[in-house]
């Protein structure tokens, strides 16, 4: 065998290396000089062992890239991706034998022109040490960032007389924007048990044009009363360009309730009907008693009334019905009427939320990297290491959209060309689909084909058989016969 310092540029079967990244570092500077980039294809371990035998290195152009297309897609329709995989056979072997590595097969032959220009570079993930350097970044006390280096605003609500911190709030930039484009609406929800100070977690969230929950203000805060809410709050409106939202969806917390009506006092407050639904099965289960399956059937249907005077119409007649559920509900329901039923919130426009099961249901995906045992600063990290995923979808869902192509003159863009141009340039997609599926079903419909029995040979003879059975009488008892 020969060392790679006396064959320095040129890549044989033989050369000897102290190790595997040191052999990996020869083939790929000589490669990239060459005009391609090569990868680390497979690694193969020694039986009954994790030591590694042999480590495959390939051209990063190897394999045939193979094509998914979701199965409700017309195949005309499908996009023509383009791949830089070309199936390249190149590719060298570096194997361990005691305690050295050499190289034990040379491919290089590509199959494909270079792929990186005259003088430039493959580019390639940051290696330990410069993992290292920017961590030591963080630590070194000599260094000095401006404001537009921090990535988040955060604002700290106070201290108490023995100095501990009641409340830390915080957005990022990424967060500020989404609330400028799509704060017309927000959802909001505490969680609890999430970090080791056993501070409730406070989450704002909007709806996106693709229909999906980001979240726009994270707080971690100690009292949950009026002080504490309306700051919260009056932070979030200080924000550059931020506006007072057009609908605020809670929970019932009276703090939060008192906290809204004094600092968005033109935004329309909506009371989530799933915290509702367990309140009154709270109070009233059991005390209806065997009344209770038909109560519930009553109630929702007065929630469903289309105008208020039907509202109070069906208010009345279940409070005579049921007497004994009278005190709740004129108590603790009927005075918030307005911010809970049907009638008064159908003619809001709130992205179709009816509930804050956004929030909840992002409270259970936070739940899988927070928890009592977690630090504050770890929490931290992982929401924004959240936030930073959900953008990362809307980009995705964003490229997915404007690479799209329609192909067929539908007849629907036909007849509603003029109202779908307006949706396209105002809208985000959701609402698009939303929208062309109801002109769909408002100008075609459904049918069923039936096929004929195999032993009939005319429709005629079929219906002649059933003529016994498909028949109907007036009341002279004549029979007349049905057509098909």
């Amino acid at each position: 065998m020969q060392s790679a310092q006396c064959q320095e540029g040129q890549i044989h079967a033989g050369l000897v290396f102290e190790s595997s990244n040191e052999a990996m570092t020869f083939v790929y500077g000589v490669e990239e000089g060459n005009g391609h980039k090569w990868v680390k294809g497979q690694t193969k371990l020694r039986r009954n062992s994790q030591e590694i035998s042999r480590i495959t290195l390939r051209c990063s152009r190897y394999r045939i890239a193979k094509s998914k297309h979701l199965p409700y897609i017309d195949p005309s329709d499908f996009r023509q991706g383009k791949s830089n995989k070309t199936n390249c056979p190149a590719h060298v072997n570096v194997v361990s034998r005691e305690g050295t590595w050499y190289l034990s097969v040379v491919n290089l032959q590509h199959n494909h022109d270079r792929s990186i220009p005259i003088d430039g570079h493959a580019l390639r993930p940051p290696t330990q040490q410069q993992r290292d350097f920017v961590a030591g970044l963080a630590n070194a006390t000599s260094a000095t960032f401006s404001r537009s280096q921090i990535s988040s605003a955060m604002s700290i609500n106070g201290t108490d007389e023995h100095g501990t911190v009641t409340g830390i709030l915080w957005q990022s930039p990424e967060q500020v924007k989404l609330a400028t484009v799509y704060g017309d609406v927000i959802i909001c929800d505490n969680s609890y048990g999430r970090v080791d100070n056993l501070y409730p977690l406070f989450t704002m969230i909007v709806i996106d044009g693709f229909n999906c929950s980001r979240n726009i203000l994270y707080c971690f805060h100690r009292n949950e009363n009026i002080e504490t809410f309306t700051w919260i709050l009056q932070s979030y409106l200080d924000g550059d360009r931020i506006i007072a939202p057009q609908v605020f969806v809670s929970d019932r917390h009276a703090s939060l309730i008192a906290s809204v009506s004094k600092v968005l006092p033109l935004t329309f407050h909506i009371f989530c009907i799933h915290h509702l639904d367990r309140n009154v099965n709270t109070n009233l289960r059991v005390r209806l008693g065997e009344q209770w399956d038909e109560f519930k059937n009553a109630f929702w249907k007065t929630y469903r009334s289309v105008s208020p005077e039907q509202f109070e119409h069906s208010w009345t007649s279940l409070l005579e019905k049921y007497p004994a559920a009278r005190p709740y509900l004129e108590g603790e329901l009927y005075e918030c009427r307005e911010h809970w039923a049907q009638a008064w919130v159908l003619f809001r426009y709130t992205c179709g939320i009816r509930t804050s099961g956004q929030v909840e249901s992002e409270h259970r995906v936070n739940k899988a990297f927070t928890g009592p045992k977690k630090s504050l600063f770890q929490v931290f990290n992982a929401l924004n290491e959240r936030t930073d995923g959900q953008t990362t979808n809307e980009m995705i869902k964003a490229r997915d959209v404007s690479s799209s192509r329609r192909q067929h003159n539908h007849s629907v863009e036909r007849l509603f060309s003029g109202v779908l141009d307006l949706i396209r340039s105002h809208a985000g997609p959701y609402a698009l689909q939303v929208c062309f599926q109801q002109m769909q079903e408002s100008v075609f419909y459904v049918t069923d084909l039936i096929q004929r029995p195999s032993n009939i040979r005319t429709w005629s003879d079929y219906v002649a058989q059933l003529q016994d059975q498909i028949t109907f009488e007036r009341e002279n008892s004549v029979s007349f016969f049905v057509q098909i």
